[in-house]
């Protein structure tokens, strides 16, 4: 794949820090939309036949409140999306409400947008588009509390802190002390994605609370038919055993008879199961697409949606890294300094 971004590069005296920032105040719910005086023409997005998870993921983006920011806290030259900061950037990188004070620089939106490191997502995009979710259920659930999500969905570093005593085994993701994340006595679903650095590929696991069964739904067909022990003996190892101390951590057993969602019984988690429905049919292995593909697959499973695809894959997940870039980059800001 050719990349657009030209390779002339402005020098530092004109191409050193965020342009004059904006001490807009937000909160999750707000989702501020750039507001440019004089927006540029808009780069080129490739013309593919819009799928059924582009189209859901864009209309319930635009069903969520939106806070305008004034014109006259903004500058007229901000890049008016992803593909435009990528190619002409107004700065060497920006931020985005979505992943807080991290400074996006080009390699993000490059590798993105795939013209980067091959395309392969890293986790700090799996995280954002995590946290994209979490937040729309959130802003949700304070529109309509009465409304019942049964699933949440942790980011990738919580495999990691689920193995560490000094993170009471990833407590801060199960209790409810992180507004991002509800406790887990509110739900009966888990998603947790997670990178298998041995085979260079992304796992997205589902824990049924109510059953107290882990599914592993993988990106690449071939891994879900001969890794089963490698992953086994490795990414899963042990998996049941500290799941089950983060449990009794957060009181799990005590406080789930007062939720929605009962526990058919008390037990160890079973981590044998692999569902392999949604993956392609034709087409072979994902490759590089495999973490675009499972932030697509994250978003059918928690709505209960089938994942139905017309056409060619690889056309689908680039239209898809496309929405994702362009929904990050709406939420650009300026953090106070």
């Amino acid at each position: 794949m050719s990349n657009p971004r030209e390779k002339n590069v402005a020098d530092n005296e004109q191409y050193h820090s965020q342009p004059t920032k904006n001490s807009l105040s937000w909160v999750p719910n707000n989702w501020r939309r750039l507001s440019l005086k004089n927006p540029a023409s808009s780069s080129s997005v490739p013309k593919t036949t819009m799928n059924d998870v582009t189209k859901d993921v864009m209309d319930e983006a635009a069903k969520v409140p939106v806070e305008d920011g004034q014109d006259k806290n903004e500058s007229h030259t901000l890049s008016r999306d992803a593909m435009e900061f990528y190619n002409n950037g107004d700065a060497p990188y920006c931020y985005s409400r979505i992943l807080g004070l991290n400074k996006l620089h080009t390699d993000f939106w490059g590798v993105l947008l795939g013209y980067l490191n091959d395309g392969c997502l890293n986790a700090i995009h799996i995280e954002g588009w995590v946290r994209r979710m979490m937040f729309l259920r959130g802003a949700k659930k304070r529109t309509n509390p009465s409304i019942e999500f049964d699933w949440t969905i942790l980011p990738p570093q919580f495999h990691s802190e689920m193995y560490d005593y000094r993170t009471k085994y990833g407590s801060e993701y199960a209790n409810g002390m992180n507004e991002l994340y509800p406790p887990f006595w509110e739900v009966q679903y888990i998603y947790i994605p997670i990178y298998v650095q041995a085979i260079e590929d992304w796992l997205l696991v589902q824990i049924n609370l109510c059953t107290m069964e882990l599914t592993q739904y993988w990106c690449n067909q071939k891994y879900s038919k001969h890794y089963g022990r490698l992953i086994h003996n490795g990414v899963l190892q042990k998996f049941d055993m500290f799941f089950d101390k983060l449990l009794d951590a957060v009181s799990y057993w005590r406080r789930v008879i007062h939720g929605p969602y009962k526990p058919q019984e008390k037990g160890y988690l079973k981590t044998g199961l692999i569902n392999d429905d949604y993956l392609p049919k034709i087409g072979g292995a994902l490759g590089k697409d495999s973490g675009v593909f499972l932030c697509m697959l994250m978003y059918k499973l928690v709505h209960k949606k089938a994942f139905t695809m017309e056409g060619g894959i690889e056309e689908h997940c680039m239209k898809f890294r496309h929405v994702m870039a362009d929904q990050f980059y709406k939420t650009r800001f300026f953090p106070d300094e």
